[in-house]
């Protein structure tokens, strides 16, 4: 990795530049080791910056100014990153576009630490995705974001971020993902009914506070909802029944009170504090919680009851720290015909004392994704209802068409307590599946070990299946 150099004969005429499109920069270049002057000084090392394209030139700069800002040298992978001359389409998690746009930026898990610098929005014409989820940055999230004006995705979940969520959040007019649980923000919900296209919002695990703003029934588009472990309070506004396309919502665990709309009674897996706080018929909320505990089944009717065995043994790579509990990680790689291609990122799973006993039961459980179509990128959210729930139970999903007898072998797989370090038995949840991509049919399973932790292992409740496409109608 190259390091910033002495002042070269080509600095000013970098700074004149890059000074046209980052007015920004220009206070942190005074200050000899801010990110931004150490990465206009990389830049100007290089023989060739002179003769770069605008876009190269600003390319190469953002980049370089958040390698800086996030301790690049210690991250766990930066393969050509800041290599003389190199092509910053091949540096380790950067995608572009045929014109060499930069259009994604994929750094999940990769021990970035320190602050997001605002330089970011000067990706605005060709950014579309950016997953920065499992890390350690631990900045507010600056206002310029805002001017990402191409971004289709943005995913921070299991940072340090402090702050507000800025209001220009609001600008970012075709946002389709938006993920920032489980950080250190607080504030209010800014004003995001212009977000007409976004379909999965989640700031769970956080400390906003303030009431939810009725102007969230702009979201036309919402699938999923994610508004718990919070501070909010206030009643949940009736405006909400207008999110018609909602299939997972949650508001548990805040201060929030009254009676849950009868117009979101439509939603499949709709969890509230309903049983102290909220009121929710049976027939509405399919679990409720008590505010600072654990949930319980309201009304979700066991489905699909089953036992199949295998014989081989699920396994799970996980590179995230027992530290980072919130935020388990692993990476899996297709088989048979599916090309599902996924990061496990999070779960919300709802955690209870661990059982005492892993043999299997005669009751039955039920499972679900959120949507049955998605596309490269999206999350995929996965509900699940477990009776009599061991320490043992686990999430897979699978081809639609594979043999039942290889259940040891899936494509994706996530412990049902949502922590591939924990022990513990969990009765309602949820789990989501980050940045998925590929294109097939499949299934979802709630699977059990059997008596033996070598196997057999069964299907508990068998889940719908789901499609990956590059196009859902």
């Amino acid at each position: 990795t190259a390091s910033p150099t002495t002042l070269a004969p080509t600095l000013p005429t970098v700074l004149s530049r890059l000074e046209e499109f980052s007015s920004e920069s220009v206070q942190a270049w005074l200050e000899p080791v801010s990110p931004q002057t150490q990465a206009a000084m990389w830049l100007s090392s290089d023989p060739e910056a002179q003769t770069y394209s605008d876009q190269k030139l600003i390319q190469q700069y953002v980049l370089a100014t958040l390698y800086y800002s996030t301790n690049g040298d210690n991250w766990k992978s930066s393969t050509s990153w800041l290599v003389e001359g190199s092509d910053e389409c091949t540096w380790w998690g950067i995608g572009c576009n045929s014109d060499g746009g930069i259009r994604s930026i994929d750094l999940a898990n990769d021990n970035l630490s320190g602050p997001l610098p605002p330089e970011i929005h000067l990706l605005s014409d060709t950014l579309e995705e950016a997953f920065l989820n499992a890390n350690e940055i631990s900045s507010s999230i600056p206002s310029s974001i805002g001017r990402l004006k191409s971004l289709k995705r943005l995913q921070l979940t299991g940072n340090r971020l402090t702050g507000i969520l800025p209001s220009s959040l609001g600008e970012m007019t075709i946002l389709r993902n938006f993920s920032v649980k489980n950080n250190q923000l607080i504030g209010t919900l800014p004003e995001l009914g212009s977000l007409s296209l976004l379909r999965n919002f989640d700031v769970s695990k956080n400390g906003i506070t303030g009431t939810i703003p009725s102007s969230l029934s702009g979201m036309a588009s919402l699938v999923s909802l994610h508004l718990s472990d919070n501070m909010l309070e206030g009643t949940i506004p009736a405006a909400m029944s207008q999110l018609t396309a909602l299939t997972t919502l949650s508001f548990k665990r805040n201060n929030i009170e009254g009676t849950m709309p009868q117009g979101l009674c439509f939603v499949d897996v709709l969890t509230a504090d309903c049983v102290e706080e909220i009121v929710c018929e049976p027939s509405c909320c399919s679990s409720c919680c008590v505010d600072g505990g654990v949930c319980v089944q309201n009304t979700f009717p066991p489905t699909f009851p089953t036992t199949v065995q295998s014989t081989a043994e699920p396994t799970m790579e996980v590179t995230t720290p027992p530290s980072i509990q919130s935020t388990p990680v692993a990476t899996f790689q297709p088989t048979l015909s599916a090309t599902l291609d996924a990061t496990i990122a999070s779960t919300e799973a709802d955690t209870l004392s661990p059982t005492t006993s892993a043999s299997f039961s005669s009751c039955s459980a039920s499972i679900s994704t959120d949507r049955s179509c998605y596309e490269d990128g999206d999350d995929i959210v996965i509900s699940f209802v477990n009776c009599d729930p061991t320490e043992y139970d686990w999430i897979g999903i699978y081809p639609l068409n594979s043999d039942l007898e290889s259940l040891g072998q899936p494509l994706a797989e996530l412990w049902a307590c949502g922590d591939p370090f924990c022990s513990a038995a969990v009765d309602v949840g949820t789990a989501t599946f980050y940045n998925a991509r590929g294109v097939g049919s499949f299934r979802v399973y709630l699977l059990r070990n059997g008596d033996s932790s070598e196997g057999p292992y069964l299907a508990y409740g068998i889940g719908n299946e789901f499609e990956m496409s590059s196009s859902c109608a």
